[in-house]
């Protein structure tokens, strides 16, 4: 039996140069880091540039173009290859409540 196995293994290897049943190049496509959203995400992003204090939120480039925000932040990580430059706490930013007597 474990033979049988094997054999059949192979076989589908050969002739599909997958190890599993399905094609390959199967899955699920990208549907939202295409070239042209890419592109529209780098104009938003850096339209930013000489003007400072007008920046955007991932959240509000993603109400513009229309992708969903976490395409959004994995289009200017790995697609545009950016980092954050600074990043406000709230916890920091706000002053501690006075305590009452």
């Amino acid at each position: 039996m474990e033979e049988d196995y094997f054999e059949r293994f192979f076989e589908t290897f050969e002739r599909t140069m997958c190890t599993n049943a399905r094609k390959c190049g199967s899955g699920r496509p990208i549907t939202s880091r295409t070239a042209a959203n890419i592109s529209d995400v780098n104009d938003l992003v850096l339209s930013q540039e000489r003007a400072p204090q007008t920046h955007l939120t991932s959240q509000q480039i993603a109400r513009k173009t229309g992708i969903h925000r976490s395409s959004v932040v994995r289009i200017i990580l790995d697609d545009l290859r950016l980092q954050v430059c600074e990043k406000n706490d709230a916890h920091r930013s706000c002053p501690k409540p006075k305590q009452l007597n």
